[in-house]
């Protein structure tokens, strides 16, 4: 069954003769304030001038070591600063419409709070109030009801619980009534039927069906929630294994039409490299993925591959730099990552985009991370 049960909040006491007027005081701004918190997230971003009518854009974090959230649009424009923060965004999420963003933002309790913002940084609303503890890690639904984010007490980060804030109504609740059920990350299935969470508790990714509330674990040793196929049916799972004294990771697909995993990466048991977890192409024709030799250059490169493991072949090939967090523009015709030069600590991550038909690359931002498309 799917259990759920409500935030948690703080108890004052307050004298018998003063309870019915200060409750029901407190009935009516609680109510008020969930109206207008509804509203606001009913409401469609406010469309100011200055983005490029269907012109793809990238929003991304800068500095890196004390954040703010940015935009470049990709017709030239210069990007601009959307949020002001002091550099106390530590996480990003955009939300399906692609108008609107969710900025994990450390607050003066020592915890973090969610805010929503729309695409141009104007009128901000304190979404989630966290006070002291930790929220982070938000994954919005693709039909835009839900939005998953885990919960932590400072003194306790390695205890995550699931939370889920449903978007029409903006009522948020844990998603288990088992405090031995935690979370690490969040994917959810493209028509949003699944979500998938990585539980350290259980050793694998717990896949649920929304309507149901029925569950499976996949078991792998990695956190991480898994890429979903643009049909939802298959998820890739990276897994480390131990071989002959060495270590091997390798990268399986699992199938939910047939309940059964394949191989994708590290077929071969000798294979000692280290593939992060691939990206599924819009079109599901390709996969990009980061790999690397562990006896070799420390700069791991991106490739792509097709589903079957077939026609592998080299985005980067720049061993003097390594290459993450790499996203799939909306129409599938270019990849967004980040790089960083090695042999310095004081370099800095820069942010690209590499065309998939020219094979061009284009610097977009330095000293920035975390990348994700608007459409």
């Amino acid at each position: 069954m799917f259990l759920f049960h409500q935030t948690r909040k703080s108890v004052t006491i307050i004298p018998m003769k003063q309870r019915p007027i200060v409750f029901f005081i407190a009935l009516l701004a609680g109510l008020g304030l969930t109206l207008w918190v509804a509203s606001r997230l009913r409401q469609p971003a406010v469309q100011t001038a200055g983005r490029s009518e269907g012109q793809p854009a990238i929003v991304y974090l800068s500095p890196a070591n004390a954040s703010e959230v940015w935009l470049h649009e990709l017709d030239g424009s210069t990007a601009q600063q959307i949020s002001n923060t002091g550099g106390r965004v530590t996480g990003l999420e955009a939300l399906p419409d692609g108008n609107r963003l969710v900025a994990v933002v450390m607050n003066d309790q020592g915890g973090s709070d969610l805010h929503l913002l729309n695409w141009d940084g104007s009128d901000p609303l304190l979404l989630v109030e966290c006070g002291a503890e930790l929220c982070s890690q938000p994954a919005a639904s693709p039909d835009g009801r839900w939005l998953a984010y885990k919960r932590a007490a400072a003194d306790a980060p390695d205890q995550p619980v699931p939370w889920l804030l449903e978007l029409v109504d903006g009522d948020t609740y844990s998603l288990e009534m088992d405090p031995l059920i935690l979370a690490e990350v969040f994917s959810w299935s493209p028509d949003s039927s699944r979500l998938a969470f990585y539980d350290p508790a259980a050793g694998g990714i717990r896949v649920r069906t929304m309507s149901s509330g029925e569950e499976r674990v996949l078991e792998t040793n990695i956190a991480q929630a898994g890429s979903w196929s643009p049909d939802g049916q298959q998820l890739t799972v990276n897994v480390e294994e131990a071989i002959d004294g060495f270590v091997s990771m390798k990268v399986y697909i699992h199938n939910f039409e047939t309940g059964q995993s394949r191989i994708l990466l590290g077929e071969v048991d000798d294979d000692a490299s280290d593939y992060s977890l691939p990206a599924w192409s819009p079109d599901g024709n390709w996969l990009a993925y980061g790999t690397l030799r562990l006896a070799g250059s420390p700069a791991k490169q991106i490739w792509l591959v097709r589903p079957d493991g077939s026609d592998a072949r080299a985005v980067t090939d720049d061993l003097a730099r390594a290459h993450a967090n790499y996203r799939w523009s909306p129409d599938g015709t270019r990849l967004a990552f980040q790089r960083f030069a090695l042999g310095s600590s004081g370099n800095t991550p820069e942010l690209v985009v590499w065309d998939m038909a020219s094979g061009e690359t284009e610097i977009i931002a330095q000293d920035a991370i975390e990348p994700l498309w608007l459409p």
